[in-house]
């Protein structure tokens, strides 16, 4: 039996942090067991191999010297072991991801497959099955990664194949969302970016985070910062609420569902947050100008995290500060 050799049919690997990723290595010269199709029945009958097949196995086959494969058998097919026992199986390739057992037509052929697989130096999340070779898992650390494949059977181990892995941090596309950002620390909103620094020339007021008019339908991307840093929270709902001002009730208020894009440092929470305007007309109708109309109203975002405490799961429930929502009259009507 030769020593393996790996394919080299990959040099660069390109995965992304948090997003699940497999990859199926596969090599030459490997263990192969001969194996005898019947023309009668679907099973396959092959010597006692050793290590033992297991059902559930990837095999290859091809035909012995100077034999033809048997119909529909094909030497470009992976194919799973079914109903396995000591000396027999029945051949299954995948449809849909349901297995299709394979009628045979009689010959001769070997089954190819790895005794061993093994690999060093992955990226932490990633994992290879010894005895596929299956390489998968989340990766959670971005960086370049060269890892050390070999495969091995009984003769010896092959030599090292070096494949490239590529983490890149998670990624969020693009969209239609106004991104804003909560310090959890002292639970301050503002627009998502480096702070502003005042230049002294500003009113000394709080300038309001969103300008809107009555109607609009708004997608906010929220952050959650620590030190400067986005983090991903366990979050069970956010809710945004605003009023005119104190003591008004709750003119709007959104059922606190989101949607997570992105994980860790890239962790953002999209909610939409609707300024009905059957809720603030009669605001805005106070304010009444030719130009300009327009209110301050007061904004807030609770949040919900869960937490274990003794065994116990529980909500922790946080709401940020006030800030400014500035509401605007409008001159083209909603759905008009």
């Amino acid at each position: 039996m030769a020593i393996p050799i790996i394919n080299g049919n990959t040099s660069l690997l390109a995965m992304t942090r948090g997003v699940a990723f497999q990859f199926q290595p596969t090599g030459d010269n490997l263990p192969r067991t001969d194996a005898t199709a019947s023309a009668s029945t679907d099973l396959v009958t092959f010597a006692q191999a050793s290590p033992p097949l297991a059902n559930g196995d990837r095999v290859r086959v091809f035909p012995l010297p100077d034999e033809d494969l048997p119909a529909p058998l094909d030497a470009e097919t992976d194919y799973f072991l079914r109903d396995l026992t000591a000396t027999t199986a029945k051949l299954a390739a995948t449809s849909g991801g349901a297995a299709i057992n394979l009628t045979t037509d009689g010959g001769f052929f070997r089954l190819l497959r790895a005794d061993a697989w093994s690999a060093d130096g992955l990226p932490e999340g990633i994992q290879i099955n010894p005895a596929s070779g299956l390489i998968s898992g989340a990766p959670t650390v971005a960086g370049v990664y060269n890892v050390n494949l070999r495969a091995r059977n009984s003769d010896s181990q092959s030599a090292d194949h070096i494949i490239v892995i590529g983490v890149e941090p998670n990624r969020y596309l693009q969209d239609a969302s106004i991104e804003i950002d909560i310090n959890l620390r002292d639970g301050r909103v503002r627009l998502a970016g480096a702070p502003e620094v005042s230049t002294g020339n500003r009113d000394d007021g709080p300038q309001p985070i969103l300008h809107v008019k009555s109607g609009d339908k708004l997608v906010l991307s929220v952050g959650f910062m620590k030190d400067e840093t986005l983090v991903e929270l366990p979050l069970d709902q956010i809710r945004f609420g605003l009023k005119e001002f104190e003591p008004e009730r709750l003119h709007l208020v959104n059922d606190g569902s989101y949607v997570q894009v992105g994980q860790f440092e890239d962790a953002r929470y999209q909610i939409v947050a609707e300024f009905d305007d059957a809720a603030l007309d009669s605001i805005l109708s106070g304010y009444e100008d030719d130009v300009d109309t327009y209110f301050d109203a007061v904004a807030e975002i609770e949040f919900v995290t869960l937490y274990e405490h003794f065994g116990e799961l529980r909500e922790m429930r946080r709401t940020t500060r006030s800030f400014l929502v500035r509401v605007h009259r409008e001159m083209i009507v909603p759905n008009g």
